[in-house]
């Protein structure tokens, strides 16, 4: 059998990301996190310049933290074969109007199982929640409408677990609601 890695480059340094970069087949990676915060700048960009998504052909668990947005088309412009995805975006607020539609999508693959999102708040209520989503586990943080909750519901009927971290839910986001 062939080797699988999971690599978690949340500390690393600059030098050592790039020797392991140099020597690890894409194909053979199974895990992986990749960090654009304070610690680790640019890591995502340098990532994506020594591979192409299109040869993860074995990734299951995907976390980005502070992904660009230009960056996370890039690396989803190929479908990836993950199970479990974990999404915080560099910028609050997202500015490419296919960034939303993108998310929708991923949500929608039937492999998909496990996602933790952390959007603004207009914006998850903007997301276009699957009208059939495979999802066993959701995390969000951030607000959430309580429309936009009894939808993830009613769409999702294989979700066992759900986390609002720092979630505050609204329940009147639509005046005629109220009535």
């Amino acid at each position: 059998g062939h080797q699988a890695f999971r690599l978690n480059f949340k500390s690393i340094s600059k030098r050592l990301f790039h020797s392991i970069c140099h020597q690890i087949p894409s194909e053979h990676i199974l895990s992986l996190v990749l960090s654009n915060d304070n610690q680790t700048p640019e890591q995502i960009p340098h990532f994506l310049r020594h591979f192409q998504s299109a040869s993860f052909t074995q990734l299951r668990s995907l976390v980005l933290k502070e992904i660009e947005e230009v960056h996370f088309h890039r690396l989803f412009q190929h479908v990836l074969p993950i199970s479990s995805l974990s999404l915080t975006f560099l910028k609050k607020r997202l500015t490419d109007a296919k960034t939303l539609p993108l998310i929708s999508s991923i949500i929608a693959r039937n492999n998909l199982r496990h996602l933790s999102l952390s959007l603004s708040w207009d914006q998850i209520d903007d997301l276009a929640w699957p009208d059939t989503c495979h999802l066993q586990s959701l995390t969000i943080s951030n607000r959430l409408s309580f429309h936009q909750l009894s939808q993830i519901f009613r769409q999702s009927p294989q979700l066992k677990t759900i986390v609002l971290q720092d979630c505050c839910i609204d329940y009147f986001t639509d005046p005629s609601e109220l009535y």
